[in-house]
C-alpha cells in the first residue's frame, strides 16, 4: 500500500502528517500525493503518536498494525 508506505517515510524522516484522509490524498498516475501540511508536526511533539495512529486507521483500519513495525521517536 503506497499510502502506508509514503506515512512510514514522513515518519522515518521526523514527521507526522496529523490529519491524512481521503481528502488529503490526491490521486497522481495512480500514486498518491499528499496535500495540506498544515498540521504536519515533528515526531517529538507530545502527541505525535496519536496522530500518526488517526492518519494510518484513517487511511485502512485493518492495517493499524503498521504502528508496531515503526521505530521508537527519538
Amino acid at each position: 500500500n503506497e499510502v502506508i508506505k509514503y506515512i512510514k517515510l514522513l515518519y522515518e524522516n521526523g514527521l507526522v502528517h496529523g490529519d491524512l484522509s481521503q481528502f488529503n490524498i490526491l490521486n497522481y498516475d495512480n500514486h498518491p500525493v499528499f496535500i495540506d501540511f498544515s498540521t504536519c508536526t515533528s515526531i517529538k511533539d507530545p502527541r505525535a503518536f496519536e496522530y500518526l495512529e488517526r492518519d494510518v486507521k484513517n487511511n485502512n483500519p485493518s492495517i493499524h498494525c503498521i504502528l508496531r513495525i515503526l521505530p521508537p521517536a527519538p
